[in-house]
């Protein structure tokens, strides 16, 4: 059971590294990684569940809610090209 949580918090935080180096040229600390998790534990991911995709995205989905709204963007805009 333990070897299963330490897989997924590994798999969250390789894909934590790739969301933020996609977003940032430097390198992501252990520490930023560390953050990003517990943040994601706060808004609902369960690391040991068997749902593992649908708790990630659902808690990844709130956190960006949170963050916008926090930082008085509107994820919901519908932008159209013409």
């Amino acid at each position: 059971m333990k070897s299963s949580i330490q897989a997924v918090v590994a798999a969250v935080a390789v894909c934590v590294c790739g969301i933020a180096h996609a977003q940032a040229s430097q390198p992501v600390t252990r520490a930023q990684v560390r953050s990003e998790v517990v943040a994601l534990v706060k808004h609902g991911y369960k690391p040991n569940r068997d749902d593992y995709p649908e708790t990630l995205l659902a808690a990844q989905q709130r956190l960006a809610e949170q963050r916008d709204s926090s930082s008085g963007r509107d994820r919901n805009v519908n932008v159209t090209a013409q």
